[in-house]
């Protein structure tokens, strides 16, 4: 019986291996997005896809006049950003490191914890 949220993989380039990822909490959901360039225009895509509007930030990290979606908005808080490595056909999730540099945030370690036991739940191997 599950006693937990699974994390939610939003995917739509449908990638596999070593991505940058973007953690965050969605109408009360958790999600994983995967896959991209920048930790930014991932999000970024995501928020149009739901409609969200939001007005772009200078970019926290980036001496450059970067502009890029705010980490929280209208039913969105983004938790965490780095990489992370999915192998969807295999079944196989080797965990999540690094952080932005535009944003200057890290892997949330509570969201980590529950992406792997979503998968565990799922009968993926995780390392």
């Amino acid at each position: 019986m599950q006693d937990f949220k699974k994390v939610q993989i939003y995917n739509p380039l449908e990638l596999d291996g070593l991505q940058k990822v973007v953690q965050l909490n969605f109408k009360d959901q958790p999600y994983l997005l995967y896959g991209g360039s920048f930790h930014s225009t991932i999000l970024e895509n995501f928020l149009k896809e739901q409609n969200i509007k939001f007005k772009p930030i200078q970019a926290p990290g980036s001496n450059d006049p970067i502009l890029v979606p705010p980490l929280e908005g209208p039913d969105y808080l983004v938790l965490g950003m780095g990489e992370g490595a999915l192998y969807f056909k295999k079944r196989l999730y080797t965990g999540l490191h690094d952080f932005s540099r535009d944003y200057k945030i890290g892997i949330d370690e509570e969201q980590r914890n529950l992406l792997k036991k979503t998968f565990q739940a799922e009968s993926w191997t995780c390392f």
